[in-house]
């Protein structure tokens, strides 16, 4: 059956265009099953074409993968109630998923409908709806007037059964405990600190009919001042609700011990409002847990909250899993969402580990017990197996993964099975990849004496101090310890020289390798040497900055329509000669020009044709410019740097002045930015994502939109080359790790004009800073300084020392270098 949902049909053609979109998306979901906006997508366009059965197909796949909104939920049961009258089981899905009064209204009048004569069935609805949304502060209030306008009804209708029949006892008694039942529903809604609830207390005399004072209801009295300090709160979200105005009412509210309930609720409006903060889910689960410990319902309902709309998170899936054991649920339950937890997208495989360990340690556990058989280890060695060989399929470079994970099973195969001779064998695995080093050792022997045998501790021991070289001192330690618990005088003897030889040796290792280090240095200071005599260059301060004065160009002046004047070249063109300006005749220092910076931008690519007007007209658009100070840099590394400062008369128009970025000016696009003086950004890179495979006809608004649908974007870099254009990736920062690392989820892979897109964290390389270097004799520097941080002469230059060596040496006349043959050549570049 089709039904039209859109207000127009559309032409036949329009319609064929929304079918090929359909299939486009399926295919896109067919690849990855976990892109949100291609399911929010396809439901839509199912709606467009009247296909509901397919848009309830669609909802059901997208609702067992992710919680959907309240727009969507009230949109499939709007739908639903054209083919089904039984909306009940919907209903109880749609609740689960986010706190929401208008969902609970449309429940509740969902169930009044239906109710036929039977008002226990209405009445157990709005009761769920009380606990659920009745706290909440700002709707509540909709709730609860709800709830009193249905009972007060059915009261109303009692009271006209009993005026037609004044006589009967039983209606008597109904009109009774009907009235009795509102009297309460007042007094439960006065208690509690909600929005409007004055207007609550002026209907509850009007239903008495009586002229009450506050202080006959004490319980109203508290709720007002309990309300009185959580209104700035509530005025502050209803302008703009941010997470950071959620985090402190909360920490208010515990701060004033507030019932658990209470903030409950606000923890869950918090959620609805921003899914996937990763930091709001911790905060929650660590509260449920302190306060609601032996609450199994709203334990388990928290956490499957969590892990569904963060399933990235391999924290919130553990602490699930660690929830159902400690709340004795099933062990089939159990198993199936650590499944679920395993067949999740993690972006590292560290995730992956911490989840099969966990499994692990669910399984240990469970064979710990002593009711406990040998299918329980059987399950467990099974586990491990399966563990190691996903580790090694998906991770195979990284080693320590599988080295963990049979450190681990060796204990259990000791401890359980009585198997040392399993434990050895992999125990010997991991020490092929950590034989160097002391802790390794130490837990292999611990494990052998325990379990195995001292014979064979001591031949660890011997293997031991002859690998390690991390912490030699403690191995030897240790074994010399051993040997007085467990060994015999000649035994802690032979040890005792075996541990001094090896320190002995690793001594004189050392003592080597400094002295190596020292020649090698001195070696290179030599050549250093022998260099700045064979090309002797200004050996003085003064002789350096005589020439510097005498060949060098002022490293930037002002320039003026005056000082320019125009010839031709030897081509015909005409070329303009720059002069400096009179008054720039002194060198200025840029580094300490004064910038009033809230006033100031700073505009960089400038075209080196730019002057100053041209940079006041394009500016005086945003408002009015009090000066503009043009700087060019001649003969620098990358040749003329041409850059400017504009200067506002008010803070205002630099907002403005700042959307001129990447402008076009003089055929470059300009780079127009805040002024700081040190023009350092610091980005939160593990709150910025990576993206790849840009199109090059996008903008930063196009980026912009697409990832605000996970969180508010801080900032969008598109790196450009000097004219402008994209060069095909991009920095899309956050406020927060979690929404990054939301981003990376939901985003990688998206198709963005035409081209896939690739989302990942930032991971910039570390800035490599050379060595300071130092006024000291280069005989007496740190032995231990790295060799790779030396400066290396270019292959060329050395062999120039190479030869001009060998020429001195064999002539002290003759200074010119012998010709070599090509073989001769090959042998140095060998040497080399």
């Amino acid at each position: 059956m089709k039904r039209t949902l859109s207000s127009s049909s559309g032409s036949d053609l329009e319609e064929d265009h929304i079918l090929t979109q359909i299939k486009e998306v399926k295919l896109k979901l067919d690849c990855n099953l976990y892109l949100y906006d291609a399911h929010v997508e396809l439901i839509s366009l199912t709606r467009q074409v009247g296909d509901i059965h397919e848009a309830r197909k669609a909802r059901s796949t997208m609702a067992d993968i992710f919680p959907l909104s309240e727009k969507l939920w009230l949109e499939w049961i709007q739908d639903e109630r054209t083919l089904s009258q039984d909306l009940s089981s919907l209903f109880e899905r749609a609740v689960q998923d986010y706190i929401s009064v208008p969902l609970w209204l449309e429940y509740v009048q969902f169930a009044v409908d239906n109710m036929s004569n039977d008002f226990e069935y209405p009445r157990a609805i709005y009761e769920k709806a009380i606990v659920a949304v009745g706290l909440h502060t700002s709707e509540g209030t909709l709730m609860w007037n709800s709830y009193r306008e249905f009972e007060n009804a059915i009261f109303v209708s009692l009271k006209e059964v009993q005026d037609s029949n004044p006589n009967d006892t039983d209606i008597a008694s109904q009109v009774e405990i009907q009235y009795e039942r509102i009297i309460k529903l007042f007094k439960r809604q006065l208690s509690i600190p909600l929005i409007g609830h004055e207007q609550a207390f002026i209907d509850y005399q009007a239903f008495l009919n009586l002229d009450l004072t506050e202080d006959s209801l004490p319980s109203y009295i508290l709720a007002t001042k309990r309300l009185e300090p959580m209104l700035l709160f509530e005025q502050q979200l209803s302008m703009q609700a941010n997470e950071e105005t959620y985090q402190n009412y909360v920490k208010f509210l515990l701060e004033q011990k507030e019932d658990s309930t209470v903030i409950d609720i606000l923890y869950q409006r918090a959620i609805a409002t921003f899914p996937l903060s990763t930091d709001l889910w911790t905060q929650y689960l660590s509260f449920l847990s302190s306060n609601f410990s032996s609450v199994k319902l709203v334990l388990l309902k928290g956490h499957e909250q969590a892990v569904r709309n963060c399933p990235w998170m391999p924290e919130f899936w553990i602490s699930y899993c660690q929830t159902l054991e400690r709340l004795l649920e099933p062990h089939d339950k159990i198993i199936t969402t650590f499944e679920r937890a395993l067949s999740d997208n993690y972006t590292e495989g560290n995730s992956y580990f911490h989840v099969w360990r966990a499994y692990c340690d669910y399984f240990h556990r469970k064979a710990s017990r002593k009711t406990s058989g040998e299918a329980e280890l059987e399950d467990l060695r099974a586990l491990f197996c399966r563990a190691r060989i996903f580790l090694k399929t998906n991770f195979p470079k990284i080693t320590d993964f599988i080295d963990s994970l049979n450190c681990y099973e060796a204990s259990v195969e000791a401890r359980f099975y009585d198997s040392i001779s399993k434990a050895r064998t992999l125990w010997n695995d991991v020490m092929t990849r950590h034989g160097n080093q002391c802790e390794y050792w130490l837990q292999y022997i611990e494990l052998e004496r325990n379990f195995g045998e001292l014979s064979n501790c001591r031949k660890l021991f011997f293997m031991s101090i002859n690998s390690v070289n991390d912490d030699p001192d403690k191995i030897c330690s240790s074994f010399l310890q051993f040997e007085r618990e467990q060994g015999t005088l000649e035994s802690y003897l032979v040890a005792a020289k075996k541990c001094s030889a090896q320190l002995d040796r690793i001594k004189e290792r050392r003592q080597k390798a400094s002295e190596k280090t020292v020649n090698k240095r001195q070696q290179k200071y030599s050549k250093t040497e022998h260099r700045q005599t064979m090309y002797p260059k200004e050996n003085t301060e003064r002789d350096r900055s005589a020439k510097r004065r005498k060949m060098e160009v002022p490293s930037y002046v002002f320039f003026t329509e005056e000082s320019s004047s125009k010839t031709k070249c030897s081509t015909g063109a005409t070329v303009t000669e720059i002069k400096p300006h009179a008054m720039s005749k002194k060198k200025i220092d840029s580094k300490k020009l004064e910038v009033n910076e809230e006033n100031t931008i700073f505009v960089s690519n400038l075209a080196s044709d730019t002057d100053e007007d041209q940079l006041h007209k394009l500016f005086s658009q945003c408002g009015q410019v009090a000066d503009v100070r043009l700087i060019k840099k001649f003969g620098g590394k990358f040749g003329t740097n041409v850059y400017a400062y504009v200067e506002f008369t008010t803070s205002e128009p630099t907002v403005e002045a700042l959307k001129l970025d990447h402008t076009v000016l003089n055929s470059r696009a300009i780079y127009v930015s805040s002024c700081n003086a040190d023009r350092q950004n610091k980005y939160n890179n593990k709150a910025t994502v990576f993206v790849t495979n840009v199109a090059h006809d996008l903008s930063e608004r196009d980026l912009e939109d697409i990832f605000k649908e996970v969180d508010q974007v801080k900032a969008v870099r598109l790196v450009r080359n000097k004219k402008g254009r994209s060069k095909g990736f991009a920095y899309i920062e956050y406020d927060t790790e979690s929404s990054a690392r939301a981003a990376v989820f939901q985003l990688n892979d998206r198709e963005m004009a035409g081209k896939n897109i690739k989302v990942a964290i930032s991971k910039p390389p570390a800035s490599k800073e050379l060595p300071v270097a130092q006024k000291k004799d280069p005989f007496t520097r740190d032995v231990h300084m790295k060799e790779t941080n030396l400066p290396k002469a270019s292959p060329r230059r050395a062999l120039t020392l190479d030869a001009a060596k060998s020429a001195t040496t064999s002539s002290d006349s003759d200074i010119a270098v012998t010709k070599k043959s090509n073989d001769e050549f090959r042998q140095m570049f060998l040497k080399h």
